[in-house]
């Protein structure tokens, strides 16, 4: 391959290494052509994948960043990405102007729900002065009290406590619907469930790895689901909601076709990794609420720390290094580490079966177009891809 390891991430990709090729064949025509669209969080796995897409759509498309070696890449002739310091409200608007849409994708896992939450208010403070027509937010299926074992539509409660992201996320949406109130912008909010496809560190690259070290163990009569979305229907979406005019601030649930059974996805990725699912014979039961709920909050508290000190370690040597040492650390392990068991980590995510209604993103924006097996086969392709490259 000629990508190099060491500088690899979701805007390095050409067609001839990825499946940019594939994904720039499925944008059609040139929409977007005059248009001027902002993406904060444009640099990470779903921002970029956007920034690409508008970019072949015809937009000038301007990615603000804080690490300046980035903003000297060029990756695209209609993409742009500019040096911007988030907490200068001047910077941060110098780093909007000029734009008629703008895509909210900024959070940073690093910092706590309050200052991801202050980074919000001055994107949107910065929107209203420039005049930015329209406001597309990406919130989270999180915000909603019943996520993840209860089925949920738009109007499901979302105000009861919880962790400090679905807090931060909930506050970002009432702040949003005030301003739109106000006259401020009209806006959209994008609500995907769990995103995976290329590049997706929680969904694909994080569950590969651990199975990549020493398998994946589940028990017999499985049948969890997964309500996930690909990553190329959650950017159609987030297009589609940019086309909208007059929706106030409307909530959209973002999800797949339908629902994906947990084993499907679980034997799609040990496939890719050349191995496949271990079944044991004990079948899962269901487990008291409260043993529940305490070791989904413990492993929400553990997954916090994890993804900061990821987080961290990524900024300083590279996303792309923190993958390479992962995998080859377990590879060096040769399997001699315990196998990934989520079931037993996390009983309360993984043996649910609520299924969220998308309905209204599917009739509004755009409907999901990638079905369950069209998905894995191209996060398999990935998988095998990103694994090839990293172990050079």
């Amino acid at each position: 391959m000629r990508a190099d390891p060491a500088s690899l991430g979701p805007l390095d990709i050409s067609p001839a290494d990825f499946d940019w090729a594939q994904f720039s064949r499925l944008a059609k025509g040139q929409p977007w052509r005059g248009r001027n669209a902002v993406i904060t969080g444009g640099t990470g796995f779903i921002g970029a994948r956007l920034a690409r897409k508008l970019a072949i759509y015809g937009a000038s498309v301007t990615i603000p960043t804080r690490d300046r070696r980035q903003a000297r890449k060029q990756v695209h002739p209609n993409i742009r990405l500019i040096f911007w310091n988030p907490s200068s409200q001047a910077s941060v608007s110098s780093a909007i102007a000029g734009a008629d849409t703008l895509f909210n994708l900024a959070y940073d896992f690093r910092r706590s729900g309050e200052a991801n939450l202050a980074l919000y208010r001055a994107i949107a403070d910065a929107a209203a002065k420039q005049g930015v027509r329209r406001f597309i937010h990406a919130s989270s299926i999180a915000v909603y009290d019943g996520w993840p074992t209860e089925d949920l539509s738009e109007d499901s409660p979302c105000d009861g406590p919880g962790h400090p992201y679905k807090m931060a996320k909930r506050a970002m949406e009432r702040d949003l619907q005030e301003r739109v109130r106000k006259g401020d912008f009209d806006a959209a909010i994008i609500q995907p469930v769990n995103v995976y496809g290329p590049f997706s560190a929680m969904w694909t690259d994080a569950i590969v790895e651990r199975i990549r070290g020493s398998g994946i163990v589940l028990p017999c009569e499985f049948d969890g689901l997964n309500n996930g979305v690909y990553v190329d229907d959650l950017v159609d979406a987030f297009i589609a909601a940019g086309d909208l005019q007059n929706v106030g601030a409307r909530r959209f649930i973002v999800a797949g076709p339908a629902p994906i059974p947990w084993l499907r996805m679980f034997s799609a990725y040990a496939e890719a990794c050349d191995g496949a699912v271990e079944i044991e014979n004990w079948r899962p039961s269901g487990v008291p609420q409260q043993a529940a709920g305490a070791a989904a909050t413990l492993k929400r508290r553990l997954h916090s720390l994890v993804m900061r000190a990821g987080a961290l370690l990524a900024a300083q040597i590279g996303a792309a290094r923190v993958m390479a040492l992962r995998t080859r650390l377990a590879r060096n392990r040769g399997g001699g580490g315990q196998p990934y068991r989520p079931v037993q980590e996390d009983p309360h995510f993984f043996l649910s079966r609520a299924v969220v209604d998308a309905a209204r993103a599917a009739r509004e924006l755009c409907p999901p177009v990638t079905d369950t097996e069209e998905g894995l086969s191209r996060t398999k392709d990935y998988v095998a891809w990103r694994l090839r490259v990293t172990a050079c």
